[in-house]
């Protein structure tokens, strides 16, 4: 028994021998930027070249973002966790008002609001908190620069 050509075949078959109409246009798929990534590298680039030869050091844990499962059960059988802030700034601040044992924030996008911070977020930045380390949560890559400006100063 032979089957019923679909609608997709014969879309398929116009577009191959033409139908007589001209091929509608197809609608161009913008790339949806992450802001929060850009605002991180940011951060990146204006850290390493102010600050960097300063002897002054700072990492960010890439837990976010998507991975195929395979690569993230990895990760996650390798120690990642969920929550970790973004900036971490393992460097100790004695002065005669505050000591830290380093700084962590928690960078959103800049137009973001405190209920973007999801609970592993939070309990990460109260556990660093417990341990003696400034925390914050920063929204967008100027507040973040000003909040390492001031951890330094």
């Amino acid at each position: 028994m032979q089957r019923k050509p679909t609608k997709a075949y014969w879309a398929a078959y116009g577009a191959l021998y033409g139908n007589g109409e001209p091929p509608k246009p197809q609608p161009i798929k913008k790339k949806r930027q992450n802001i929060e990534e850009v605002e991180q590298i940011k951060f990146n680039l204006w850290f390493d070249k102010f600050l960097w030869g300063k002897d002054y050091r700072w990492f960010h844990s890439p837990n976010g973002g998507g991975r195929n499962p395979i690569e993230g059960a990895k990760f996650k059988r390798m120690g990642t966790k969920a929550g970790i802030p973004d900036i971490i700034v393992p460097m100790a601040r004695l002065t005669s008002r505050s000591s830290y044992h380093g700084l962590v924030i928690e960078l959103k996008r800049p137009d973001g609001k405190m209920s973007d911070v999801t609970e592993n977020q939070q309990d990460w930045l109260d556990w660093f908190k417990r341990q003696g380390w400034s925390t914050h949560v920063a929204f967008g890559f100027e507040e973040a620069k000003a909040i390492v400006t001031e951890y330094f100063s």
